[in-house]
């Protein structure tokens, strides 16, 4: 018997603003998250890889969330589970946000 688990931990910087769509209950946040990931050589030496992410948020607080406090190179770490989602006859995919791990190097709150 096996078991599914759909659970990741994705770390990196958010490439760019985080595009908001909807309002209310209806509203969905978008963000890029740009990781590293190491590659080993044929000579034995590694080097990193760019890979960015579609990171997406969907439940309420966190839409609020991302709205109040992430702006472009934010570091930040991401629990999410991977999924796919047909809009207007396109096939997408992305990771949907559990938990939202900021940074503590470069978290600073907003300034009214």
């Amino acid at each position: 018997m096996s078991t599914i688990l759909n659970e990741c931990i994705l770390g990196g910087t958010i490439m760019e603003d985080p595009q908001i769509v909807g309002e209310g209950e209806a509203a969905w946040a978008f963000m890029k998250l740009m990781t590293t990931f190491g590659q080993k050589q044929a000579d034995g030496s590694y080097i990193d890889i760019e890979q960015p992410i579609q990171i997406v948020a969907d439940v309420p607080h966190h839409v609020n969330t991302v709205r109040k406090y992430i702006k472009s190179g934010k570091a930040m770490t991401v629990s999410a589970y991977y999924r796919t989602w047909e809009s207007g006859g396109t096939l997408h995919h992305g990771f949907f946000i559990r938990k939202l791990i900021f940074a503590s190097a470069n978290w600073t709150p907003p300034q009214e």
